[in-house]
């Protein structure tokens, strides 16, 4: 544990307890480093804790054949799957065949053969059962479902059945390892370090409960989300390009009688009803404005929901009466699309040392850009050692 009040000395400071920060801590503390994490509030209660909770498996990137952000996705989920099996599980989705757009049983058939002829191709394990064409008598047998059409397209994800006990293995695994955890404490700025010899940096801390921390580090890695990113602003970093926007899921007070999460197609976009113990989470709707969404919001949610409430013999009232919660988060995102949010990576080398920023508003990916993030800081150090060496 780090003394308070008094300067002291790790490898690496990660700033941001969310899911991002904890697997870049976890990553590190598994090279070997001396990691301190540091969280201004609670751990992943922000954006990470705030999401559908749903890990895809980039199914749905077959419709623009990004075969790379498929393969990226199902690798991740993958990876979820096999750490935390005890905390996610695989979940069935349907998407009622309409025949509206692309939505017609062909061309859904075909979209589930290229994804098996890609799954044998980029040599993926089975870790969830392959997508499939069923018929409407299928789907209500098999997960107590109604649709309207004849058919829909059911495919598999994961859904995090218990979203504290992830965190908690990351970060059980993150002390175990050496590492230290400081949650309610905030990064307010760095500092050169008095000895000319070093490039390391100075990380200066604020304690909620106690006073400032100074710990001298080689590294600096913020992991904040686009509602907490004063800390990157201290540090020199501009964020101004990236305007966030506010990312919400809508919480409904019934209990959900099927045994699948739901796509449900409007005009603007396509939510999914995700079943979560006794309540139904509908999601996720986006507003380019950056703020809480408010009742007028969730209004204008549940009126799409009816519009299209023929596609399907929903088993509950999608009406404001039955909203019970709203989790909503900022995040950040490329112009005004939030199909296409950022996973900025930026990193700046000064009198002050090497400190680098990092977003990914997606939680399937945050293993991913995680790891790109610690290579590149461990390429660096190894490079900088090598230099050493030959100055010696």
């Amino acid at each position: 544990m780090i003394p308070k009040t008094q300067t002291a000395r790790c490898d690496v400071v990660v700033v941001g307890g969310g899911i991002l920060g904890l697997c870049v801590a976890d990553l590190m503390t598994q090279r070997g480093r001396l990691v301190t994490l540091v969280e201004r509030s609670t751990l992943a209660t922000a954006a990470s804790g705030n999401t559908l909770r749903i890990v895809h498996g980039g199914f749905r990137y077959l419709q623009s054949l990004d075969i790379s952000r498929l393969r990226e996705s199902r690798r991740e989920q993958n990876w979820f799957l096999d750490r935390f099996n005890e905390s996610i599980r695989p979940i069935p989705c349907v998407l009622p065949l309409d025949g509206r757009r692309l939505r017609v049983p062909l061309i859904a058939r075909w979209a589930a053969r290229l994804n098996s002829v890609l799954a044998r191709r980029l040599s993926d394990e089975k870790r969830v059962p392959s997508p499939s064409v069923m018929s409407r008598s299928e789907i209500a047998s098999e997960f107590g479902l109604e649709i309207s059409p004849s058919h829909g397209l059911v495919w598999y994800d994961a859904v995090i059945a218990d979203y504290q006990q992830i965190i908690a293995d990351l970060a059980s695994a993150i002390r175990n390892r050496g590492g230290d955890i400081l949650e309610h404490t905030q990064l307010i700025g760095l500092a050169t370090p008095r000895s000319a010899a070093t490039s390391n940096v100075n990380a200066c801390l604020e304690c909620k409960d106690a006073d400032s921390i100074t710990i001298e580090c080689e590294d600096v890695i913020i992991c904040v989300g686009a509602d907490n990113a004063e800390a990157a602003r201290n540090c020199g970093f501009d964020l101004r390009r990236d305007s966030p926007i506010t990312a919400f899921n809508v919480v409904f007070n019934v209990a959900p009688q099927m045994r699948c999460a739901f796509a449900i197609p409007t005009e603007r976009q396509t939510y999914f009803a995700v079943p979560r113990g006794d309540r139904v989470v509908i999601g996720t709707s986006y507003l380019h404005s950056g703020e809480e969404p408010t009742t007028a919001d969730i209004q204008e949610v549940c009126r799409e929901l009816q519009e299209v409430s023929n596609v399907a013999d929903v088993p509950w009232q999608l009406t404001v009466d039955n909203v019970c919660d709203v989790d909503w988060a900022r995040i950040a995102a490329d112009g005004k699309s939030p199909a296409k949010s950022s996973r900025i990576i930026q990193q700046r080398v000064g009198p002050r040392g090497r400190v680098t920023f990092a977003i990914t508003p997606k939680f399937t990916v945050a293993r991913s850009v995680a790891q790109r993030i610690v290579d590149q800081v461990e390429s660096q150090r190894s490079a900088k050692c090598s230099s050493s060496m030959a100055v010696r």
